[in-house]
């Protein structure tokens, strides 16, 4: 009977060793339950986690544009180390190498593929009007 609990009590402990949640949950950037994308790389000393709070922080003020369109959201200074994505002239995330690295990709094509899913999801959580802003 001690041999089953020793053994179970290691067997769970290797369970906990190896069994840890995905960065990728920690990194979610979504509004309203809409996964926009995922962060999954360390930059400028912040986690995905924070990086993914910061991007939060600024969709507040960013939905609060009285009309969004697809067309508000786009990429500037692309190079292959870094790539911004603006909507009406304000940053909402800079996109690195490191999360281009992720997918094996360049940080351009990460942010082509996050601008991608921005400008189907974007537009459709803001698709009500702003009470605060009146005509």
């Amino acid at each position: 009977m001690r041999t089953r609990v020793i053994v179970s009590a290691f067997l769970l402990a290797g369970c906990c060793l190896f069994a840890r949640p995905a960065l990728a949950e920690d990194g979610d950037v979504a509004v309203g339950g809409v996964l926009l994308f995922r962060i999954h790389a360390t930059a400028n000393g912040m986690s995905p986690k924070e990086r993914a709070e910061a991007v939060d922080t600024r969709l507040q003020d960013i939905l609060g544009a009285p009309v969004l369109k697809a067309e508000d959201i786009h990429i500037v200074g692309a190079d292959k180390n870094s790539a911004k994505i603006l909507v009406k002239e304000r940053l909402l995330v800079t996109v690195t190498k490191a999360d281009g690295d992720f997918n094996k990709v360049t940080a351009q094509k990460q942010a082509q593929m996050w601008l991608e899913s921005l400008r189907k999801s974007l537009p459709k959580v803001n698709a009500k009007p702003n009470p605060n802003n009146h005509p």
